[in-house]
């Protein structure tokens, strides 16, 4: 998320070019959630930037075409709800009753 689009399509390529074979995790925000995340009071204390944002976890592949989906894992699980504030809880359900939202925030691998 802190990487342009053309620098992630650089970062990964790189990778695969070098290694013959692997794995790759990370945690990414979709658009709307490089959006919302930009916004909050936290993230501009710190000066970050955000910038990439993937719908579609099949982009990547389309990007660097030797990368191929494996996984996606919402960021918040369910049942880790118990170590919130209801309010919380209650704004986490709710996301996760949305599917724009649902996906906002999610853990994503990849093999090569």
């Amino acid at each position: 998320m802190y990487l342009r689009k053309d620098e992630v399509q650089r970062l990964f390529t790189g990778i695969v070019e070098r290694f013959p074979t692997g794995e790759t995790a990370f945690d990414a925000f979709s658009r709307l959630g490089v959006w919302f995340v930009q916004r909050q009071t936290s993230v501009k204390a710190t000066g970050a930037t955000l910038h990439w944002g993937i719908d579609d976890p099949h982009d990547l592949e389309r990007m660097v075409p030797r990368m191929k989906f494996a996984a996606e894992v919402p960021a918040y699980d369910p049942s880790y709800l118990d170590r919130f504030s209801f309010a919380g809880r209650m704004s986490i359900k709710a996301m996760l009753e949305i599917p724009a939202l649902r996906r906002t925030g999610r853990f994503l691998r990849y093999r090569f």
